[in-house]
């Protein structure tokens, strides 16, 4: 009889100590998918931002790029070329410069190296003063970086304007092609046209209505 008890303790013990182990495998293995769950929430917490923030960056710098005062002339440096006739390379500047939101058409005019840009757009609607600042610094970066372009074409719906490069380089008194460098340009174009009275006078001396 004393054996059999003695049987009976052991495996009870051993019952007792079975159980006690699972139970703790139980909640450590609770524990970790806890805690890896709570990593995992915190990583797509992290990583959700992280997107929102850069899809927040690109639609800011979308909205600089469209005014002559905040455009980052720094991007369109790319589009450097010797040549007015290339198409592609004329188009991805305009583009990629302020009143690009208006749309916008274009046609070149090789025998008098001139850019017809056709914009989607009524003057009074965009405004006044917004398309002349755009105006002078559309055209001052596309001569700047276009070296044979002589002539550029701004035609909005009712309205049509005419800039040369030869306007251009004396309001400055300089070879344009000198501005197409980012701390030069700032200082030279994009800080001046802040000031509505400087961008009327230049206006007046580059801008020319047809």
């Amino acid at each position: 009889m004393s054996e059999g008890r003695k049987f009976l303790s052991r495996l009870k013990s051993r019952v007792s100590f079975t159980q006690i182990m699972n139970a703790n495998f139980n909640k450590r293995t609770v524990l970790i998918v806890g805690l890896l769950v709570v990593a995992l929430v915190l990583l797509a917490v992290v990583k959700g931002t992280g997107l929102f923030q850069n899809a927040s960056n690109e639609q800011q710098k979308q909205a600089d790029q469209q005014d002559p005062l905040t455009h980052h002339f720094e991007d369109v440096l790319k589009y450097k070329n010797q040549y007015m006739g290339n198409a592609s390379n004329l188009s991805n500047l305009f583009n990629n410069l302020p009143l690009n939101h208006v749309g916008m058409t274009f046609e070149l005019l090789p025998d008098t190296l001139a850019a017809e840009i056709n914009y989607n757009g009524v003057v009074s609607d965009i405004g006044s003063t917004l398309v002349q600042r755009s105006l002078i610094y559309n055209a001052t970066a596309a001569f700047a970086l276009i070296d044979n372009l002589e002539e550029i074409h701004a035609n909005f719906i009712g309205e049509a304007y005419q800039i040369k490069r030869e306007d251009i380089e004396t309001w400055y008194g300089v070879n344009v092609s000198t501005l197409a460098d980012t701390e030069v340009w700032v200082k030279t174009v994009q800080s001046r046209l802040a000031n509505d009275e400087y961008v009327f006078d230049s206006a007046a001396a580059i801008i020319k209505k047809k």
